[in-house]
């Protein structure tokens, strides 16, 4: 079974229509970035050492055995990590939906310790390159860039020959 694309005619700009898709728009984007405030407010939370105030000893306890609003301990880092990565990397085109703002996801291949913030400065630019010609963004086409950048596929190829030899 084959879909016929329709293309379809502008809407105005003044239009119900597109007043609800510029709200759709900014909704999903403000989502995309959520993850930003909250990275910030657990970076608070450590650098402050506000999980004192419950009698926890350190950060890690207090993720592990607090949970707070059930993060664990590995996505909270998470998202510390692509917060600290986010304001190095280039803002999106907000008129496509698929690129309406970075994610954890997507930044999180970014955050590998072989990146320094000037890498991540020039893969963001890269990166927004591709989405500029059409792909969308995606934790996919990131890792796949930042695994090019770190020459994965290269050393991958060559531990195979070298097992193909023993």
């Amino acid at each position: 079974m084959t879909k016929a694309i329709v293309k379809r005619e502008a809407v105005p700009a003044n239009s119900r229509l597109a007043k609800s898709e510029r709200e759709l728009r900014a909704s999903m984007s403000s989502q995309f970035e959520a993850f930003y405030q909250q990275g910030v407010i657990l970076e608070r939370i450590r650098s402050d050492a506000e999980y004192k105030d419950a009698g926890f000893a350190s950060f890690d306890k207090y993720l592990n055995e607090r949970q707070p609003l059930g993060l664990k301990r590995t996505q909270a880092w998470n998202l510390i990590a692509a917060t600290r990565v986010r304001p190095l990397l280039p803002e999106m085109d907000s008129t496509r939906v698929e690129s309406a703002g970075w994610t954890e996801k997507a930044i999180r291949p970014l955050t590998h310790s072989d990146f320094t913030p000037s890498d991540q400065k020039r893969l963001g630019k890269k990166i927004a390159t591709r989405v500029k010609r059409g792909e969308p963004l995606t934790a996919t086409l990131v890792k796949s860039l930042c695994d090019e950048d770190r020459g994965v596929p290269r050393k991958k190829a060559k531990a195979k020959a070298e097992q193909l030899k023993t």
